[in-house]
């Protein structure tokens, strides 16, 4: 359903997209999102959108769109287990996103070094990133960025067998994903609470979140 939902989002974008003939920031916003989207449906299309987003806002000098495709970079270096440049690109989005005081965006760059982490295996660091990462998303009421926290620490809690604490973290999550409008992500947080449930050989429960990802 989430992924549906992300198709739904990126044919509408490349439509909108198509229409619009200006060389501005509204042009860069578009191609971030559209790379933003792809990580989920094709990883290879996020690159080539954050390469579009980037050389467009350094010919027009707009560090805010520079900023979001050196993200964009990050989570594709991410998403293809190139870490060390992942964590370069990030880098490289913080000190901008820093420059502009742009939280939003400090929020995310923390929050996606925290899944690099977690990939590499250092739960601590991604756990405390996720943190930091949550705690500005708290500050600027980003409700999205809140639950998206929570979970990843569910998952970083999960991998550390420690399934109790991974719970919690869900069961945040799921609540205030509960109150966002049309929240597609709430899917996924069904889906990591039924794995704990199928890991500790509650399988009736596992089957009532398994149901719930696609009811």
């Amino acid at each position: 359903l989430c992924l549906q939902s992300q198709i739904k989002k990126v044919d509408s974008l490349i439509q909108v997209l198509s229409k619009h003939k200006k060389e501005d920031t509204s042009k860069v916003i578009l191609l971030n999102e559209l790379s933003d989207l792809y990580a989920v449906i094709d990883i290879y299309k996020t690159l080539y959108y954050a390469e579009e987003a980037k050389t467009l806002s350094e010919k027009l000098g707009y560090t805010r769109g520079t900023a979001n495709s050196y993200l964009n970079y990050g989570m594709y270096h991410w998403k293809t287990a190139d870490y060390k440049n992942s964590l370069l690109k990030i880098d490289s989005s913080l000190l901008l996103f820093e420059q502009l005081n742009d939280k939003k965006g400090i929020s995310a760059g923390y929050r996606i070094k925290g899944n690099v982490y977690s990939n590499l295996g250092n739960y601590s660091i991604g756990i405390d990133f996720q943190s930091q990462s949550q705690a500005i998303s708290e500050k600027i009421s980003d409700y999205k960025g809140i639950a998206a926290c929570l979970n990843n620490i569910g998952i970083l809690y999960y991998e550390l067998e420690d399934y109790e604490t991974a719970k919690k973290y869900y069961f945040e999550s799921m609540d205030v994903r509960k109150n966002l409008m049309k929240d597609g992500d709430l899917s996924y947080t069904y889906n990591n609470i039924a794995l704990i449930h199928e890991r500790q050989n509650n399988f009736d429960s596992a089957h009532v979140y398994y149901d719930k990802c696609i009811g």
